[in-house]
């Protein structure tokens, strides 16, 4: 089984992304140093843009892709936005699953060098997920529509529930069964 590198949100390093990449023994990178609680949604989201915002977090991942030779890469939202541009760059991703990466909409034209499976949001305020998903078309992009919210995989979000985690964690474990 290839290497595993989970890329969080702009909430980053919280318990549930740490005790998530624990679990699935990958390799975590964070779109923040720090943790900031859902209720500050606002603040993390600042101190994510001030920080160079997706284009420094596509940097940091591609600096991070560089180290492995074979790189499974699980991303959410901004974390799969940026797998998302890096994977049309890099050789080193086996294939990626990208949970609502609303920053995809921009970056349309890409190209991704390896199968990827893509859970989009039920419903996204700045975009029709269905037309993206139709714009998406190519045979190594598989995109789904979840039942959820933007942000259901993180306990802190309001979009979460146990339900939705459950689902969230099954696609997890399909995604990484063997053949």
């Amino acid at each position: 089984m290839a290497k595993l590198l989970l890329l969080s949100d702009i909430f980053s390093k919280t318990q549930a992304t740490q005790a998530l990449a624990k679990s699935l023994d990958a390799t975590l990178l964070c779109a923040n140093d720090t943790a900031l609680p859902a209720t500050q949604q606002h603040q993390a989201y600042q101190q994510f843009i001030a920080k160079g915002g997706h284009d420094e977090y596509l940097r940091r991942v591609m600096q991070t892709l560089e180290r492995f030779r074979q790189v499974d890469v699980i991303g959410f939202s901004a974390g799969a936005s940026a797998a998302w541009r890096a994977i049309s760059q890099s050789r080193n991703v086996s294939r990626a699953l990208l949970f609502y990466p609303t920053q995809i909409r921009h970056h349309v034209d890409l190209v991704p060098s390896c199968n990827t499976d893509i859970i989009f949001a039920r419903h996204e305020s700045a975009f029709d997920v269905k037309q993206l998903m139709a714009t998406l078309s190519h045979p190594r992009i598989h995109c789904h529509r979840s039942a959820y919210e933007h942000g259901f995989m993180n306990p802190l979000a309001s979009s979460s529930s146990a339900q939705a985690r459950d689902y969230g964690n099954a696609l997890i474990a399909q995604w990484r069964r063997p053949g």
